[in-house]
């Protein structure tokens, strides 16, 4: 006589194996799947990493992080100084939390610097630099805080295949604030935002979402451009432009918006 059977797990060992249930069991052998088991007994592991500066201040060293260094999903909270390592350096897959006290800080006369990929937050710190290129889906978030793109004189903050959320906090542009092609994002759901220029570069396109928060730039131009679409969520905000030139910018705002654009140097036919 055939005994039905199922998979009840008890003390795992790490092997699945078909025990024993009930003679009045009606249905038959290891009925729970692979994955279900495992659902079970897994739970989610969360890794993180903190900067200690034990052998200095540069960000890239993993003498300086407690659990290695924040690449590949580590998570590394900065809440003290730290350096780029070099002129123009390039930091590929990191994540960082930029906290209170903490900030990402040029070392001497800085050219250059590039996030290429990798999730970062300032929430509540500082990053500054004399210029900065967001590349490869890298996602910079600020909550709180300062970034000063406007260190030793004007450079660009470029947005290129990514996305830059302003959520609160004071970003600082001393020359251009692009995005530079159909996978770049610009959104701004709060805090204050400066900049000489605001717009696309040569041959790029891009979107910029306004859900609320204040703006002010001295000029707007998509000279070159392919197409960039500026969009004014239902939310209030200002956005202030000194002078535009605009011919390849799509312009909209959603229905209910209490977003105010102002152009200082245009005239009424523009409006």
């Amino acid at each position: 006589m055939k005994t039905n059977t199922t998979v009840m797990p008890s003390k795992f060992d790490g092997k699945f194996r078909c025990q024993k249930a009930s003679e009045r069991l009606r249905f038959g052998a290891c009925a729970l799947t692979l994955g279900a088991i495992l659902a079970a007994y897994s739970a989610p592991v969360s890794a993180a990493t903190t900067f200690t500066g034990s052998v200095g201040g540069d960000v890239t060293n993993a003498g300086n992080w407690d659990n290695g260094l924040p690449t590949g999903g580590n998570v590394g909270t900065i809440d003290k100084q730290v350096n780029w390592p070099n002129s123009s350096a390039t930091l590929t897959d990191y994540h960082l939390d930029i906290t209170t006290n903490g900030k990402l800080d040029r070392l001497q006369f800085m050219t250059s610097h590039t996030m290429d990929g990798g999730v970062w937050t300032v929430s509540g710190g500082a990053i500054e630099t004399r210029s900065l290129r967001l590349e490869n889906a890298a996602s910079l978030t600020l909550e709180t805080g300062t970034i000063d793109v406007a260190d030793n004189g004007g450079d660009d903050l470029i947005v290129n295949a990514s996305i830059l959320t302003v959520n609160g906090g004071t970003l600082n542009v001393a020359d251009k604030l692009a995005v530079n092609n159909a996978a770049s994002i610009f959104e701004m759901n709060g805090g204050v935002v400066s900049a000489k220029g605001v717009g696309g570069i040569f041959g790029s396109q891009g979107t910029y979402n306004f859900n609320a928060g204040a703006l002010a730039a001295d000029s707007y131009s998509d000279l070159g451009s392919n197409s960039t679409t500026i969009q004014f969520g239902t939310g209030l905000g200002t956005v202030a432009f000194g002078s535009y030139s605009g011919n390849n910018t799509v312009m909209d705002w959603d229905a209910g918006s209490g977003f105010e654009l102002t152009i200082t140097g245009a005239d009424a036919s523009f409006y």
